[in-house]
Order: C-alpha cells, then sequence, then structure tokens
C-alpha cells in the first residue's frame, strides 16, 4: 500500500482512499477519534495553503522583477501576448 503513495500511482491511491473512507463509514462512532485528527490535519493543510496563497503574489513579483533585472523589459512582450491570448480566449469562449 506504502508503495502506490511512494510512487504516485493515482489509480491505486484512489482505491485505497475509496476502502478506506468505506471502512471509516462502516465503523460508525468508534472510528470518531481518528476522524478528529484527519479533520485536525486537514485544518493545517488548509492553514498552510492559506499562507502560500497569501505570499504567492509577492513570489511573482520578485520573479518577474528578477527577469525585468536579468533580460530586460523587452522580455514581458511574451507575457503580455500570453495574457492578452487568454483574455479573447476566455471573451471567445464565453460567447
Amino acid at each position: 500500500m506504502v508503495d502506490a503513495f511512494a510512487k504516485g500511482d493515482i489509480l491505486q491511491v484512489l482505491l485505497i482512499s475509496i476502502l478506506f473512507g468505506f471502512a471509516l463509514s462502516a465503523m460508525g462512532s468508534r472510528c470518531k477519534p481518528l476522524m478528529e485528527v484527519f479533520e485536525a490535519l486537514t485544518h493545517a493543510v488548509f492553514g498552510v495553503v492559506n499562507i502560500v496563497m497569501k505570499l504567492a503574489p509577492i513570489g511573482a513579483f520578485g520573479a518577474m522583477a528578477f527577469t525585468v533585472g536579468k533580460f530586460g523589459l523587452s522580455s514581458l512582450g511574451p507575457l503580455v501576448k500570453l495574457i492578452v491570448t487568454f483574455y479573447l480566449t476566455s471573451l471567445l469562449l464565453s460567447f
């Protein structure tokens, strides 16, 4: 079972997760302490995601500042083209 998680085999991990969820559901109230641990871990993981999401704009700004500093303002041209293409495609898809 650990091998599937270590190698990143999504299908096996999904099957193990579903079976584990069914087993926890079948156990009822006996697995309440384990469910509380999972809930606490979930809150911790989402706390980390929240921190990363708040700091992501600073990282993006730093990456753009490095790129402009090393390659000049002309390096932003392809980025602007990509953004314009994205918005045009989004508008086309919306209509």
